[in-house]
């Protein structure tokens, strides 16, 4: 069951924050449920992300720590589910 929450981000920064939720939800919603699959997925699709760093980064926004991603991440979001 989906639960809508509703934020009013105070500033840009909580804003980017509640959209990397978003767009991790999202990767949940069309089955990528466990960290290994969403790196999986990710690094096929971002190459320059199949590194130590890379790697580091996208485990980083799998535990809500990393928020600079959210671009990259709403590519593959979009071509996956256009495929």
């Amino acid at each position: 069951m989906k639960k809508v929450i509703e934020i009013h981000a105070a500033d840009e920064e909580i804003a980017v924050r509640a959209k990397s939720l978003k767009i991790l939800s999202d990767f949940r919603v069309l089955g990528f449920v466990t960290r290994k699959s969403f790196l999986t997925v990710v690094m096929e699709y971002y190459p320059e992300l199949n590194s130590h760093d890379g790697g580091n980064r996208l485990v980083n926004f799998w535990a809500g720590r990393e928020f600079r991603l959210n671009q990259q991440l709403e590519e593959v979001l979009e071509i996956l589910k256009n495929s």
